[in-house]
Order: C-alpha cells, then sequence, then structure tokens
C-alpha cells in the first residue's frame, strides 16, 4: 500500500474513495498507531471496519452516514460540503443528477499534475458528455481540411446516421482544441494532435458512464432500425472460474489496445467511422464476486 507522506488535499479529488484511501494511508504515516478503530471510533461508527469496505467499494456512504465520515476526517464546514456533493457524484444513478453534481464540484475543484489522468479529469468529463465527440476526433482522419471559422459543417452532418446539428459539431471541435486532443496547423486546418488516443487505467469509470450510456442507447436505436450492413452484433454466455474471469478481462484489455494501436496507425486512406462497445456482465453471484471487473 502505498503511504501519503502529505495531507491529501480533498479538493483536488474526483474521485471519492480514492481520497479516503488517501486520508487513511497519509494518518497512518502521521502515526502508526492510527487505525480502522481509531477512524471508526471518531466518526462514531459501530463497526470497526467500515472505512476498509467504502475505500474498497464494498458499501456506499449512506445519506445517514455522510455526516459521520465529514466528522471522521476532520472536514471543516467548507469541506464538508464538497465532500458531500463528490460522494453525491460518484453515487450518482443517471447523468442528470451526475452532471448537476460535477457542476458544484467545478466551483472548487484544483487541477493539479499528480497524474497525466488527473490532470485531464476536467476536460475529459466534458469530451465524454456527448457520444460525438470523440467520433468526431476520429472524422479528422477523413476530412482534412475542416477550419473552425470557414468551413460549412452541415457537411459533417450529413456523413452521421444519427442527427448532428453544425453547431454541436463545431462546438465539439473547439472543446477538442481545448483540451489538446486536435491542434490547429500552418494552414488552420485541425488535426489531431496524437495518432493514438488512449486512456488510462487510472481514467475514472464514473467520468465516463454517461458516455457508455449514450452509447447503448445507439446501439439499441441500430438493432431496431438500422440495415444489416451498418452493425455487427455477436453475444455470447459462458460459466467460468475466478481465474477465468480475469484472463478475459485481460484479453478484451489487449483486443481493444490491438485494434486501436493497429488500425490508428495505418497509413491507408479512411472512409468511415464505427464504434465498438464491448459489454462483460456478471449475471450470477454464486462466485460471490460483486467486484466491478
Amino acid at each position: 500500500m502505498e503511504i501519503k507522506k502529505e495531507k491529501p488535499n480533498l479538493y483536488e479529488y474526483l474521485d471519492y474513495r480514492q481520497y479516503l484511501r488517501d486520508f487513511y494511508n497519509y494518518k497512518k504515516n502521521e502515526n502508526a498507531n492510527y487505525s480502522l478503530a481509531v477512524f471508526a471510533r471518531k466518526a462514531q461508527f459501530p463497526v470497526r471496519n467500515y472505512l476498509k469496505r467504502v475505500m474498497d467499494g464494498e458499501r456506499p456512504v449512506s445519506s445517514e452516514n455522510l455526516p459521520k465520515f465529514c466528522l471522521g476526517l476532520e472536514l471543516d464546514p467548507k469541506e464538508a460540503l464538497f465532500f458531500e456533493s463528490l460522494v453525491a457524484f460518484n453515487q450518482a444513478k443517471n447523468p442528470v443528477t451526475q452532471n448537476h453534481y460535477f457542476s458544484q464540484l467545478q466551483k472548487k475543484l484544483v487541477r493539479t499534475k499528480v497524474s497525466d489522468s488527473k490532470e485531464l479529469d476536467l476536460e475529459y468529463f466534458d469530451v465524454f458528455n456527448n457520444w460525438y465527440v470523440i467520433p468526431l476526433l476520429e472524422i479528422l482522419e477523413i476530412e482534412r481540411n475542416i477550419q473552425l471559422d470557414q468551413y460549412d459543417f452541415t457537411q459533417i452532418s450529413k456523413k452521421f446516421y444519427l442527427k448532428l446539428s453544425p453547431k454541436e459539431i463545431k462546438d465539439a471541435f473547439l472543446l477538442l482544441v481545448k483540451v489538446g486532443l486536435v491542434e490547429i496547423d500552418t494552414n488552420n486546418n485541425l488535426k489531431k494532435a496524437f495518432k493514438e488516443t488512449r486512456f488510462s487505467k487510472n481514467f475514472k469509470n464514473i467520468l465516463i458512464r454517461n458516455y457508455h450510456n449514450q452509447m447503448m442507447d445507439i446501439a439499441k436505436s441500430y438493432i431496431m432500425d438500422s440495415d444489416l450492413n451498418t452493425r455487427s452484433l455477436k453475444a455470447l454466455s459462458l460459466a467460468v472460474s475466478k481465474n477465468d474471469l480475469n484472463e478475459i478481462q485481460n484479453r478484451i484489455d489487449q483486443f481493444f489496445k490491438d485494434l486501436n494501436h493497429e488500425f490508428s496507425n495505418k497509413e491507408e486512406t479512411k472512409t468511415d467511422i464505427i464504434q465498438i462497445n464491448l459489454q462483460k456482465l456478471i449475471l450470477t453471484k454464486l462466485g460471490g464476486n460483486n467486484e466491478n471487473q
């Protein structure tokens, strides 16, 4: 377990569980006698390992226990309000609620350079907030003469099966330029800043939940309405061991990595944008495994 040598700054976090882990590590480093039981007593929890269960993702933070966490974390009133919004953001069940609490967090969040993924959390939330932003990044592999102030974006609208307004398209390109995924070349044309774009494993699922929801809705519309030539659907149910779960996840990760690397770096003329989604769902509780794989 990595020991946090400096007191963690709550306002740098978008994941409350990570903050809890860093807080605990910091207190443990500060005082070797600090323990889960010490935190439980200070927070007035009857169960000594409640903090660990929350840190490990086994339990959420309930509204009833939220004030107790603020007490155990030694938060002042302003920090307590931020922590409440942080928990609500992480535990939001729908995009509307998630976006509401994210707007509250934005007012206080501090951008840091602790790691590449952390530095980009804020911007990438906006990138993934609409399904079409990443596909529009890829369309720069097809359209090479797009200029923000001198381009008819209805041309791109017509290329998509799904409805996209010229304003949505232009705003998406402005965002991509802002976050550094798109550059403007010497001829004022937009171009991808990186041939291959990948996101760190540390990039938080909470930030792209809305994106996946949108993509699954799009997939459902394709199942019902689209021509067979525009989609490929496959499904598989398997009985597996716990070791198999890890092996399958590793293969899925490698499969996406290989596809991204090989086809992003091909020099052939590109003609279409495709979306590849994959959901691996654990359907049973027979193995007693409730982890998010």
